[in-house]
């Protein structure tokens, strides 16, 4: 089964996986106590909602509940029940919000607030610089400032009351030749800054692990697949290669989360990892 638009979330020991399938419309899996190793664990199909699939979908976890949010299809999923719901995202003025902006990027600042930076807008497909905060226990969006630079297809995270943002590109016609320099957004005060170093790729993630943000997959003007892994120090604010590359040959839609140690599979003295 191949799924596109996919998130990977780690919740209390359990892997949870949400993707869009264009025969079922979007379903997530769950992989349980991922301390007994993710290689030799069995996924389980946790629900199908048969809905169309979108491109303008963006997931959050908020407490025990997984929200999936797609046009106007907003949906609430409680992790311990199962049980499916109804959400909706409203405006800080009360009118109606419809839906994210395609290709931005989702980022966890605290528990119950979410900001979602950049893509493209659903009407005009002109890049944005727009910044928008989500408070998932109220239901609420707000903007929150915005980018230095209108990007779509990039990635970001969050590191010490700043976000970084890398990549992306301007022009969707020319993906490569529009590629946009890395930034840090900080929260406070609603300002970026332009990173002069930069990884310049489009289609990739970024997790923080310690006080490294990881880099991984996605395309580049040179490159289809990215293989090769660059990590960013936030005490030097600079980019850096990691000596070990991907396995995969073409990591393109990558999903990308922190596990524990304990999750590693170990074979023939090879320890992997998802």
């Amino acid at each position: 089964m191949k799924l596109t638009s996919q998130s990977l979330t780690l919740f209390d020991g359990q892997l949870v996986l949400v993707g869009s399938n264009l025969a079922d419309g979007w379903r997530y899996m769950k992989l349980d106590d991922i301390r007994r190793g993710i290689l030799t664990n069995k996924w389980t199909d946790l629900e199908v909602v048969k809905k169309e699939s979108s491109s303008y979908e963006k997931n959050f976890v908020n407490g025990h509940d997984l929200i999936y949010i797609q046009d106007y299809q907003n949906t609430q999923s409680n992790l311990e029940t199962e049980a499916l719901g109804n959400f909706k995202l409203i405006w800080q003025n009360s009118s109606e919000f419809t839906n994210f902006a395609k290709s931005s990027c989702g980022v966890k600042i605290a528990r119950d607030f979410y900001m979602v930076l950049g893509g493209f807008d659903p009407t005009s497909r002109s890049p944005l610089t727009t910044i928008l905060a989500i408070n998932t226990t109220e239901q609420s969006v707000s903007e929150h400032g915005s980018l230095n630079h209108a990007r779509a297809d990039h990635a970001c995270e969050a590191v010490e009351g700043r976000i970084i943002v890398s990549g992306g590109y301007r022009n969707q016609t020319e993906k490569r030749e529009t590629i946009v320099q890395d930034e840090t957004y900080t929260i406070s005060t609603k300002s970026s800054e332009t990173l002069e170093a930069s990884i310049m790729r489009f289609g990739h993630q970024l997790i923080l692990l310690k006080d490294t943000v990881w880099a991984f997959g996605g395309s580049s003007q040179s490159e289809d697949h990215i293989t090769k892994v660059e990590k960013y120090s936030i005490s030097s604010q600079s980019w850096s290669s990691h000596p070990r590359p991907l396995l995969s040959t073409a990591p393109g839609q990558l999903a990308v989360t922190a596990v524990p140690i304990g999750a590693l599979d170990c074979i023939a003295g090879h320890c992997v990892s998802a």
